[in-house]
């Protein structure tokens, strides 16, 4: 309403422990975003928002507390600039505030103090951005931009984005993009004290840095399309479990650390999709896509994602209802065992994992004569009721755990006022 926007989102989850009659955590999440957006002229508008994000989860037993909180609020401001008809620039920035706390009990006793296992935190992070893109004669767009990032305790750094894309005919055309993006350390991987778990944080972590260069070509009609493309994306500095030894109570002791990893991670593959619609109210969509991976020290297939992934898909709309029937395979993903690995559970194997969803228009099934708009959803996940495991890839005590819950059913009204 007069270029105000708001969303608002509460959810609560309840987790229970694997022993039975033992501890049960109730988690909370949080969302708010409030958005304005103003037309100036024809060369300029803009964009404001302020965006919250709360998490908690606490333990409901009295004798074990355990309490996680986080809160981030994210402020963030953009310029859209259209100084002439092929040149459009975007420039903005942003500040994110962070805060959080997570206290519990280490031992099951009376008279225990509560501690730390998550150091209180406040971290305010920012960036600004410039970003623009040019058209020469409606055939290609060259794209150019970058990103500065500062936070706590982390060296200024700046990440480019660069492309171009260029269209042929109508149907035919083919892109080329390179961009790099950066992930800062999650709090409990700075500040995680789990003495009885020997389990601890690491505040000097650097941050996460990936570069990825795309490939895609691409041909497209009204009742099809078909794109074929090629990625190569490297990981750096990325976060990982080390055994470590450090001071623990004026004792050295043998612990899990976290810590980046000194060497890269490249993934590498090809991806190919394609939708065609036999009539307007019919979709069959699918892709195929293969991914390899390498270390900096050779070794290939060093994470737990499946080299082979194909998604299929077909949906059906009519002006009453629609329906969508959707599947993805994953092949077997790679076994990662080592001398401190028990085999506890089954092995990983290759998995489908089909869901089916659907939408019914309440007004026109019973002719409501109200602007307010009413739309039932329902979504089925896991519709096979696969169990399905996954290698316990972070710290390799046993084999696998499992990835997905089984059939699950939403349930859900939209309103649209």
């Amino acid at each position: 309403y007069g270029g105000v926007g708001r969303d608002i989102f509460n959810a609560e989850r309840t987790i229970w422990d694997s022993t039975p009659g033992s501890n049960r955590l109730n988690t909370y999440r949080y969302f708010a975003d409030v958005g304005y957006k103003k037309k100036i002229s024809n060369f300029y508008s803009f964009s404001a928002n302020a965006t919250y994000n709360g998490y908690m989860q606490k333990s409901i037993i009295s004798y074990q507390p355990a309490k996680f909180q986080s809160n981030d609020l994210l402020l963030e401001y953009t310029n859209f600039i259209n100084p002439y008809k092929n040149l459009n620039i975007v420039l903005g920035g942003l500040a994110n505030n962070i805060s959080g706390v997570g206290v519990g009990k280490d031992y099951i006793a009376l008279g225990i103090p509560e501690i730390e296992w998550v150091a209180s935190y406040q971290d305010l992070r920012w960036a600004l951005y410039l970003q623009a893109d040019y058209t020469i004669m409606n055939r290609l767009k060259l794209i150019g931009g970058a990103q500065l990032n500062k936070a706590p305790g982390i060296k200024t750094d700046i990440v480019p984005r660069i492309g171009l894309i260029f269209n042929a005919t109508e149907e035919f055309g083919f892109k080329l993009l390179y961009g790099e993006a950066y992930k800062y350390a999650a709090q409990f991987e700075r500040y995680a004290n789990l003495k009885n778990s020997n389990l601890f944080g690491n505040p000097d972590l650097k941050r996460e840095l990936v570069s990825t260069f795309d490939a895609q070509i691409f041909y497209q009609k009204p009742s099809f399309q078909l794109s074929a493309a090629y990625f190569n994306s490297t990981q750096r500095d990325l976060v990982y479990l080390k055994d470590a030894k450090i001071d623990v109570d004026f004792q050295v002791k043998r612990v899990q650390r976290f810590d980046n990893l000194n060497s890269s991670l490249l993934f590498y593959g090809f991806e190919l999709e394609g939708k065609w619609l036999p009539i307007q109210q019919i979709i069959f969509s699918g892709s195929y896509s293969f991914q390899n991976n390498k270390n900096g020290e050779g070794s290939t297939n060093n994470t737990p994602i499946s080299n082979h992934m194909l998604k299929t898909g077909i949906s059906y709309t009519h002006p009453i209802f629609s329906l969508g029937f959707y599947n993805s395979y994953f092949s077997k993903p790679t076994t990662i065992i080592t001398e401190k690995t028990t085999i506890n559970n089954p092995e990983p194997t290759a998995f489908n994992i089909a869901s089916l969803n659907g939408n019914l228009e309440i007004n026109k099934i019973f002719n409501l004569k109200t602007r307010t708009q009413f739309t039932l959803n329902c979504f089925i996940n896991n519709l096979w009721d696969q169990k399905i495991y996954v290698p316990e890839y972070s710290r390799r005590f046993i084999n696998s755990i499992p990835s997905f819950g089984g059939r699950s059913f939403l349930i859900g009204v939209a309103v649209k006022l």
